[in-house]
């Protein structure tokens, strides 16, 4: 009744309501009985649950709980692991005993990846194409800076939902875009502002970070002999580093350049200089300089580089480099060495490379360089994360304007490829998101969460897609019923005449795309008015988003199977993945916060902070929880259901600063946050409202 009421009334405005509340259909007996099975372990490791456990929670999931459904998915759907782990947790949550629990079985295994934040959107693929499968719980960290955890992954999550808002990409209805689009927007109408994701908490423009320990310098080597040499500025005592073009390399402070093409000075062979350009990091350097064998000059090496990220390794052992006989590494002892063996302990500059081999590049390595290079490296300037994107920043200015929610835009031939690997990686996102239970801040159209719980989409489902255009498809409908009834009659849409409007069968808003073959030179008139309106409903809904729906779920596929969020209504899968919205009060704070080293419930900083949050509207608050947390979102339940428990402790002034002097600061892996003992609340709210603003 609750899911399927507005098929009985085509022609009403769409509306998500209930017509009877949830809870009067919960059988407490079945789910007890359901709880009873998923407490038994030695089912839960076999999978050998009785059939209809999984049948009733699917079809008729209603009878249950949230809770229980909740607790369902976890011990089926997740992995055995995931499963004991959450059997465990729930024994231990309804314990009445204060002693600790002996065993810990089913524990979670975690990942740790380092990404690029500049290039995080390429980053998160290639990492979720190598870790979307594993059962492991993915922690992030970011190049360049030391923090890691649970704060820094939340804030991976946020910043690639919005990433995935670009309208570059091309994934979804724009609003603002449809001209950009070759679709038909009126030209007279300004175009609305484009919005950043998030209610105006979009990602910052893009800034050029370095990424720590690493330097992208310029060698130059002899296709004759291999000799390397590293073209230096000695003014400025560093290698260089800025790449003018394929054959030239720039000092980064000054114009002494090095060109390619020259002649060794070696073995005297003209043109033999090809410049490389190499990811050194400062321990290879290091190591180059002092593992060199002893008492000689020069000596033949194959260095092992990755080739994806560039990064180099000099392999040998403690004592020394290895040495290149006949094309295979040999150790000082005689010992051939292979390139596996370093596979593994290459550092990379980014952990997003696969593992594939590391290319053997043959070289000549001299003493006198090796030396030179540990001496320049500390003034080389470390390499730059994510130059590529600086010159196209202005092409990401621009997020999709979908106040409705994001659903996928009629997909195109030519650009189907990229569009459909991003929907792949976009239900992998989404499925290891819910596997971790991380919150994505991704404003998703009601019909993708109706498409996700095995639901099918119904001509109702256009108006939370594109109301505007429900709207006018239901008053040509009614033109529709006026031609059957009488077939002489004038067909009129708000008062202008059907031939007029000049409509051919074309897809609104994109007249590149052609509802039949040969549609753009067939206008749309009382006689195939009807074929018009189906074909329109049937592109938006079904054909035009078919193949993204079907990467969609493959990709999700590869997580966990998606049938099983068929125990869910569509509402409650959206509150799993974009978390909760709620107001804040300050019994509702009071509940959610601990004072903790220094403060105490009523002191006066605790009481004016719940004070100041308690008076923010939906944006401050959206600010506030990403300062804290690293996500915008809160979890389902709100606010007290933050885990680790939102905790404020006192922020210590050092003489001769006073505590009105600081900002306050957080630990966003264990949701922390350290405030100074200001005077006043007015300061407080002051200096709060600057660390949020201007600390993300």
């Amino acid at each position: 009744i609750n899911t399927r009421w507005q098929i009985l009334f085509d022609r009403s405005s769409y509306s998500g309501k209930t017509l009877v509340p949830a809870g009067e259909f919960i059988n407490v007996k079945l789910a007890w009985k359901l709880m009873r099975q998923l407490q038994d372990p030695l089912m839960l490791c076999t999978g050998f649950l009785p059939p209809w456990c999984a049948d009733l929670a699917g079809s008729c999931h209603f009878l249950f709980p949230l809770e229980c459904r909740e607790f369902f998915t976890s011990c089926t759907a997740f992995g055995i692991s995931r499963a004991l782990h959450s059997m465990q947790q729930r024994v231990q949550g309804s314990s009445v005993s204060d002693r600790p629990t002996e065993v810990r079985i089913g524990r979670i295994q975690r990942e740790k990846i380092r990404v690029s934040r500049a290039r995080v959107l390429p980053s998160a693929i290639r990492a979720l194409e190598l870790y979307a499968s594993h059962r492991s719980m993915l922690e992030v960290e970011y190049y360049g800076e030391a923090g890691t955890g649970l704060g820094p992954t939340l804030e991976f999550y946020t910043l690639v939902s919005q990433e995935l808002q670009s309208a570059k990409l091309g994934l979804w209805r724009d609003s603002w875009g449809t001209s950009a689009q070759g679709g038909d927007a009126d030209m007279d109408t300004p175009a609305p502002k484009a919005a950043d994701p998030n209610d105006g908490l979009g990602q910052a423009p893009v800034q050029t970070g370095y990424i720590r320990g690493f330097h992208h310098i310029c060698v130059a080597r002899c296709t004759n002999c291999t000799t390397i040499t590293f073209p230096r500025c000695e003014t400025h005592t560093c290698m260089l580093t800025k790449r003018m073009s394929d054959s030239v390399a720039q000092c980064h402070r000054c114009e002494v350049q090095f060109e390619g093409g020259g002649t060794c000075e070696h073995c005297k062979t003209e043109g033999s200089l090809s410049l490389e350009w190499w990811m050194l990091s400062d321990e290879e350097a290091a190591y180059l300089h002092a593992a060199f064998p002893s008492g000689q000059s020069a000596i033949d090496h194959i260095l092992l580089q990755c080739p994806e990220c560039k990064s180099v390794n000099f392999p040998g052992t403690e004592q020394s480099l290895i040495i290149n006989r006949g094309g295979q590494m040999t150790s000082m002892s005689g010992r051939v060495m292979h390139e596996q063996d370093y596979r593994a302990v290459t550092r990379h500059v980014t952990h997003s490379c696969s593992n594939l081999p590391l290319t053997k590049v043959p070289v000549r390595l001299q003493c006198e360089e090796c030396a030179i290079v540990a001496r320049l490296v500390g003034g080389t300037p470390e390499a730059e994360e994510g130059t590529d994107e600086v010159s196209t920043a202005g092409e990401s200015d621009r997020y999709v304007q979908a106040p409705f929610g994001l659903f996928p835009a009629p997909i195109m031939e030519s650009t189907s490829a990229p569009v459909l690997q991003h929907f792949r990686f976009l239900g992998r996102l989404i499925g290891k998101a819910l596997l971790d239970q991380r919150n994505l801040d991704l404003p998703l159209s009601p019909a993708i969460f109706k498409f996700m719980v095995g639901q099918e989409l119904t001509f109702q489902d256009l108006g939370t897609v594109d109301p505007q255009l429900y709207k006018t498809l239901i008053k040509m409908k009614d033109l529709v019923d006026e031609r059957k009834a009488n077939s002489s009659a004038d067909l009129k849409l708000d008062g202008c005449a059907l031939e007029d409007l000049c409509l051919d069968l074309t897809m609104p808003g994109y007249s590149h795309l052609e509802l039949v073959p040969g549609g753009k030179d067939i206008p749309v008139t009382g006689d195939n008015l009807e074929e018009y309106i189906d074909l329109v409903a049937r592109t938006t809904l079904v054909d035009g988003v078919e193949k993204q729906f079907s990467a969609f779920q493959a990709g999700f596929d590869e997580v966990f199977p998606m049938r099983h969020l068929q125990v869910y209504s569509p509402q409650e899968l959206e509150l799993h993945i974009r978390g909760d919205i709620e107001d804040w009060d300050v019994d509702t704070l009071r509940a959610s916060i601990k004072p903790d080293h220094g403060f105490r419930d009523t002191s006066m900083p605790i009481i004016w902070l719940m004070n100041t949050m308690a008076s923010m509207d939906r944006l401050q608050r959206r600010l506030f929880m990403r300062f804290v947390t690293g996500s915008p979102t809160l979890p389902r339940g709100g606010l007290k259901r933050l885990n680790p428990r939102l905790t404020v402790v006192r922020k210590e002034a050092e003489a001769p600063l006073k505590p009105d002097d600081y900002l306050p600061s957080v630990m966003t892996c264990a949701n922390y946050l350290k405030l100074p003992e200001y005077t006043t609340e007015g300061t407080l709210k002051k200096q709060l409202i600057t660390a949020m603003s201007e600390g993300q």
